[in-house]
């Protein structure tokens, strides 16, 4: 089944939250995960948890591709 990810930011409950839904042909979505964003103080925090927040991003998009399971030798 193919689909693409989708990333956003959401506030639930007064929280910030970075989101990842996956997206069907169709256009039907499906939540995939979702990382609360802490609280920062100032610039360096800031950058500081942007580059650990990046890192997620990419690595929950990565592991929920297929294929690139499949080319690291990580079966479902």
């Amino acid at each position: 089944m193919k689909y693409e990810h989708l990333f956003y930011f959401e506030v639930k409950d007064g929280k910030p939250y970075i989101c990842i839904d996956r997206v069907f042909e169709g256009g039907r979505r499906d939540f995939m995960t979702h990382q609360e964003l802490p609280h920062t103080e100032g610039d360096e925090e800031g950058f500081d948890l942007m580059e650990e927040l990046a890192s997620w991003l990419g690595g929950s998009m990565l592991i929920d591709c297929p294929e690139f399971r499949e080319h690291i030798g990580i079966n479902e």
